[in-house]
């Protein structure tokens, strides 16, 4: 874990006994301690100012003054916050109004001037022209929070919420093209036991980690059960857990996995679909039409390459264009499952043994040591 999503302010009746009042008269000795704790552990925050803001501080001015009070103390502890996120799924958490957007987009513009932190305004509804109403044209905002869509009865079933990451921007600034944040983070992701829907198969977890950031993400949140109220009452009537311990630790050791083996950089590689640009290897396409697989998404960075294969059903054959050498990875644990490789136009059969994959690869001749394969 690198850092934490952390509220400023809830209040509503189902955090009753998990209210952050930010009247409080020791409301920032509270937040002293807690950076003082993240810096004992080298984490950093993600500051969600605005939660329950309708309940909790339903007043325009105080709410400016609020902004710029977390401005100002994220700015003085620089080295303990990766980003400002200026509010929470804005519409049910306060901007929900006529003037919500504006108001929003003001805030985001107001932090943004005040700090070279990089700054989000929130999660769109997902309407028709919803994310270019709420970031197209402020100044100074740097990121998308998005909250992606876990919904597992489309035809993809649990797959996709996997492949969600790769949508982005494409299938979000249709009425404002380029005019989104380049980068975005997947900030509620499917997870165990988190809200809408749920996933704790470890696997497709660490598969979505790396789908995010082969697809340009800048981060991704460890959506669980025990991070939404630490066990308050309202989750416990749930059935969710208050200690990320007592869910099944697969889940951590795969995401641990993936984060020790992904390149550094990878969300600033070159991004390509398999049917369309650059990828280590073609007939992905042919077999993704044919049911083998759900969805293969890959990027690079000069003569490196990294995949993710996303739902696998059925051994599919792929052909190297280019030399290569590749590893084959199973998500759930990190393991190897083939070291791999391929003369120019040589083929190789991915198994079907997990139903996804990480690809980890050069192109170029390969070591000595590697035995060629598929020639």
């Amino acid at each position: 874990m690198d850092y934490v999503r952390i509220l400023g302010m809830v209040g509503s009746a189902s955090w009753a006994d998990r209210a952050i009042d930010p009247g409080a008269p020791d409301y920032w000795s509270v937040v002293d301690r807690l950076f003082e704790r993240l810096a004992r552990h080298s984490l950093r925050a993600q500051i969600t100012i605005f939660a329950d803001a309708s309940d909790a501080m339903p007043d325009g001015t105080s709410r400016q003054r609020f902004a710029a009070a977390w401005a100002d103390y994220a700015t003085r502890h620089r080295d303990r916050v990766l980003f400002i996120e200026i509010a929470n799924e804005y519409w049910q958490n306060g901007f929900g109004g006529p003037d919500g957007i504006a108001q929003l987009r003001a805030l985001g513009a107001q932090v943004a001037a005040a700090t070279d932190i990089p700054v989000a305004l929130s999660s769109a509804t997902g309407e028709p022209g919803d994310w270019c109403r709420l970031y197209a044209g402020v100044a100074g905002v740097d990121l998308a929070t998005v909250h992606y869509d876990r919904d597992t009865g489309s035809p993809d079933g649990p797959w996709g919420p996997v492949r969600q990451p790769w949508r982005f921007p494409s299938a979000f600034d249709g009425g404002c093209r380029g005019g989104l944040p380049r980068a975005a983070v997947s900030n509620e992701p499917i997870g165990p036991q988190s809200s809408v829907a749920a996933d704790d198969d470890p696997l497709r977890l660490a598969l979505a980690y790396a789908t995010t950031f082969v697809s340009g993400g800048a981060a991704y949140v460890f959506h669980a059960g025990p991070g939404i109220r630490g066990g308050g009452a309202a989750d416990r009537s749930r059935g969710r857990a208050a200690d990320f311990f007592d869910l099944a630790p697969a889940s951590l050791d795969a995401l641990a996995a993936m984060a020790d083996l992904l390149p550094p950089g990878l969300a600033n590689w070159t991004r390509d679909d398999a049917p369309d640009g650059w990828a280590p290897w073609d007939l992905v396409d042919q077999a993704v039409a044919r049911g083998d697989l759900l969805a293969a998404h890959s990027a690079s960075a000069g003569d490196r390459f990294a995949a993710v294969l996303v739902g696998i059903r059925r051994p599919h054959a792929v052909r190297a264009r280019e030399a290569m050498t590749f590893t084959l990875i199973d998500p759930a644990n990190g393991a190897t499952v083939a070291q791999v490789s391929l003369a120019r136009g040589a083929s190789w059969s991915v198994p079907s043994d997990r139903p996804g994959y990480v690809v980890i690869g050069n192109r170029g001749e390969p070591p000595a040591r590697l035995a060629r394969t598929g020639g």
